[in-house]
């Protein structure tokens, strides 16, 4: 007898604004922008849907289930969560400001399962922050962890103009980032120019993952042209 095909609804889900995108099995009425309570561990967390349903092959996939849309409690917990961000934000950059630290604080999230609040920052350099997560830690009597930003995830949530004058490919519609290799771009553009081929974030552009490839009869026409 032949396998019968389990077809299964998915759905993607972000806990934060600099978390990575996870599926989890689809719940029944949600709609990109609702905000989902998922388990997490012993604990439970809450995220964002921000790809919508996907229908694939469950044979092969085995994911967590969504619990349920978030109701009034969970709203309750969620206002009362903002507000002990807010506060570690705010401790955070009066701490920074006293100990004059070359950072640049970009967001904040809180983990239920750990009692551990991540804060995400920007810098140019390497920052020892070791004495500010003490001192941090003891004042708001919480877990902290100090998560430096990419210059490539910021050009993300910040945004930009790309140079085809549209808002850049990550912020529009990229979930996940790709490597982009020179010798990829070298075959749609034979002669190189920095200038061009980098995006807002100093990197090279993600776009070039979706220009046509050249085969090295047509490299070769071209650069005899």
């Amino acid at each position: 007898d032949g396998e019968v095909t389990l077809r299964l609804e998915i759905l993607g889900v972000k806990a934060g604004t600099y978390d990575e995108i996870s599926y989890y099995k689809s719940v029944k009425q949600t709609n990109i922008g609702d905000i989902v309570c998922l388990k997490d561990g012993n604990s439970f967390k809450y995220a964002k849907i921000v790809v919508k349903k996907q229908v694939i092959d469950g044979n092969k996939m085995h994911l967590p289930a969504i619990l349920r849309v978030i109701n009034n409690k969970d709203k309750l917990v969620i206002k009362n969560t903002e507000k002990l961000i807010q506060k570690a934000l705010k401790r955070c950059e009066q701490l920074i400001r006293k100990s004059n630290l070359p950072m640049h604080l970009l967001d904040a999230s809180y983990s239920y399962k750990e009692n551990k609040v991540t804060i995400f920052f920007k810098a140019n350099e390497r920052v020892d922050f070791r004495l500010l997560v003490r001192e941090l830690a003891s004042a708001l009597r919480l877990r902290i962890e100090f998560r430096q930003v990419s210059p490539r995830v910021q050009a993300k949530y910040m945004g930009n103009l790309g140079l085809c004058g549209y808002e850049v490919c990550c912020k529009r519609f990229l979930h996940d980032f790709e490597p982009i290799s020179v010798k990829k771009i070298r075959s749609q553009m034979p002669f190189l120019n920095m200038g061009k081929i980098s995006g807002a974030c100093g990197r090279l552009m993600c776009c070039f993952k979706f220009e046509p490839l050249l085969d090295d009869q047509d490299l070769l026409a071209t650069e005899m042209v």
